[in-house]
Parts: C-alpha cells; structure tokens; sequence
C-alpha cells in the first residue's frame, strides 16, 4: 500500500498550520506496518494509534508528532519496538527513512492510497519485454484504423473461463536525471491503453476494426504503467498493448498474471502455450 498527498506541484514541502511538516507533495510513501500502543492511565483514548510508513529515498521524513527525536517517539520507544517486533522479530525502529505519523495527522494530510493486488497462490504470471515502433506510426483504434494495427498484438486462446490481470509497465522516468524530468514525463513515457478484442474463424491477428469485436479498452493514461483485469470466456482473444503517442516509439514490459487450473498429475497448465505475440 503507498499514499501521498496530491497537489498541482510536485516534491515542494508540505505545510501544515503554517508549519513545515517534512512531507512531500505527490511522492509516494509506502505504508509498512499500523500499529497501537497503550497510552498512560487516564486518557480518554487508552491506546495510540500509528501508521509507519517510509521515504524510499532514505532521508527527508516526517517533522510532526511521533516523528523520530519527537517528545512522542523518545517517550515511547519501548513500546513502539515492543510492538513493532510483534509483527516483525527482526523490526528495528532507525531503518533510514521511515518514521511513525498518528492516524489522526494522517487523516488530515494524506490525500491519496494506492492499493497493490495480492494474487492468490493459483495464480502464475508471465513476462514479455517488447517495444513500440520507432518508424510506424500508432494509434489508438478510434484514431487511427491502420495505424492502430501497427501495435504489438498478442493471440490468447482460452480453453476454459479465465480471470486475467495484464499490466503494462514503462522505465520509471525518475531514473533518468534531466533538467524538465516532470511528471507526467511527457519526454519518456508514452501515453497508453489496453485493448482486448474477440477474434474467430482461427484468426491470429487483428486486421479490422469493428466495434462489437472490442472486449474492452483499459484507461487512457500518460504513466508509467497501466492495467486492467478481466474475467474472459472460452475463446480466442488479441490482446493489443497501445501506444497513443504517436510518432514516438519506446520500450514497454507486459505482464499477464493468470488464475490458472491446478492438474495433480500434470502440475499448473502452461499458460504460455495459449498466448503467443503475432
């Protein structure tokens, strides 16, 4: 899970109360851990509630209550581990870049979670590492019909109902250090979709456009990566990674995950012999 705190700018400091507070605008913070400790006798809430999260970066961390070196945090060290080590045995508390918020200041501040699948055990995944055309033009179907074409396209032949999560990934533009590297990156990432259409009459590729052929059409998106999940039926299917920056090709890396079928005396049913690129 990550959060951030989205804004029209990008990695300036918040501010909170007129205050500085560590934390910065549209940066993802993973969340590692939510926890509680008791509070002294008395108060009116009898536990605290934290949520642990990290700057990936190493530094430049969360200035607030429950902050490292805080009146919170020192007085509280001892239970902090304590409950730390519940989950985790081997938990430190001064791992570089992390740091406690209450839930109370999170509430307040966070503005965005990003939630990641977690597959079950049956399910298995596969990679491809492929590129859009620096020379053909690409096109989004309604844009474009033979540039659309152009894209890589890949032939599912699916024998039984299937659930599949495909993911398209692109180079975190963030790598590459240049003057004007902002996102959404329009230098190096290219703005794209995924498309699922039907085919038959033992078609391996997708030649025409029509419009009942569509199986469906993930969002449009200018990021890094892009993803849909979709329960398909018995049949045959081309499965199109498209590239809607056009005249601009680049490297991308697909990802199926399929719920496959458990066979005891076979083992798991080889997904790669039903999806091939053509």
């Amino acid at each position: 899970m990550l959060c951030s705190v989205e804004a029209d700018t990008n990695h300036q400091e918040i501010c909170f109360e007129d205050e500085k507070m560590g934390l910065l605008f549209n940066h993802g913070y993973p969340i590692l851990n939510a926890i509680e400790i008791p509070k002294p006798k008395g108060k009116h809430r009898q536990t605290s509630r934290l949520i642990r999260m990290k700057n990936s970066w190493g530094f430049k961390s969360w200035n607030g209550k429950w902050a490292m070196a805080s009146e919170e945090y020192e007085k509280n060290k001892e239970e902090l581990i304590k409950a730390l080590r519940e989950i985790d045995e081997n938990a430190k508390l001064s791992e570089p870049g992390t740091f406690f918020m209450c839930f109370n200041d999170f509430r307040k501040i966070i503005t965005k979670l990003y939630l990641g699948i977690e597959f079950y055990p049956n399910y298995v995944g596969f990679y491809y590492d492929d590129h859009w055309s620096d020379v053909l033009p690409t096109a989004l179907p309604w844009e474009s019909e033979p540039d659309f074409f152009n894209n890589p396209q890949y032939y599912i032949n699916i024998k039984e109902k299937t659930k599949l999560f495909i993911n398209i990934a692109q180079q975190d533009p963030r790598i590459i250090r240049q003057r004007g590297n902002y996102f959404p990156f329009e230098r190096f990432v290219r703005k794209n979709c995924l498309v699922i259409a039907k085919v038959s009459n033992g078609k391996s590729r997708l030649t025409q456009y029509k419009e009942e052929d569509i199986i469906m059409i993930s969002t449009v998106r200018q990021h890094k990566d892009n993803s849909l999940h979709r329960l398909l039926q018995q049949g045959e299917y081309i499965l199109i990674p498209c590239n809607c920056t056009r005249g601009k090709g680049g490297n991308f890396r697909l990802s199926i995950y399929v719920e496959d079928k458990i066979d005891e005396s076979k083992g798991v049913i080889n997904f790669m012999n039903r999806l091939k690129k053509v």
